[in-house]
């Protein structure tokens, strides 16, 4: 029902919420063994965006990545909105080549920073600096299904390396190792 739905749900982004999330591993815990991989993404340059543009933009920007993330898994798996501007894609059933292929559409999607969707709105060129454009950081990394502890290890995991790459450079990815 609506409720539940809502409950599950994030309002911006339709995305699972947190409770969503928790709920799927929970229901999940009962599965055979099946690996999943999972993504864990952080947004960078968000706050330039949110900034310089306001929450306006700063919600169209997220709705914008909801979307893609949407788009690129499929059937393959869902979204989460985990945080602010931190996402949780997982991968069901799916081995690091999946992965690899879900990250590279993702930034294929992303490459021009918005600057499309802004100029759109806004009815002028918007300039967006190299070093301010939106992209994210990505960790990822793989677990068994059926047993919740190894998802909070993979996600901790993931959210360890996310940390890595967003101290070495922005708008790279890294991978636990397989």
């Amino acid at each position: 029902g609506q409720l539940s739905d809502m409950a599950v749900t994030d309002l911006l982004t339709g995305l699972y919420n947190r409770q969503g999330f928790e709920k799927l591993i929970h229901s999940a815990e009962n599965e055979a063994d099946v690996r999943h991989v999972i993504l864990y993404l952080d947004l960078d340059n968000f706050k330039y965006y949110n900034d310089t543009f306001g929450h306006e933009i700063g919600d169209l920007v997220l709705m914008q990545f909801a979307r893609i993330f949407r788009e690129v898994i499929g059937e393959k798996g869902y979204a989460v909105r985990y945080g602010g501007d931190e996402f949780v894609l997982v991968l069901q059933n799916s081995e690091e080549e999946e992965a690899l292929k879900v990250v590279e559409k993702i930034y294929e999607n992303i490459s021009d920073g918005f600057k499309g969707l802004l100029s759109e709105k806004y009815k002028t060129t918007v300039l967006i600096p190299n070093d301010k454009k939106i992209s994210c950081s990505i960790g990822i990394a793989k677990y068994t299904v059926g047993n919740k502890n190894h998802m909070m290890d993979a996600l901790s995991k993931a959210d360890k390396l996310l940390y890595e790459v967003k101290k070495n450079g922005k708008g790279r990815f890294a991978i636990a190792d397989f």
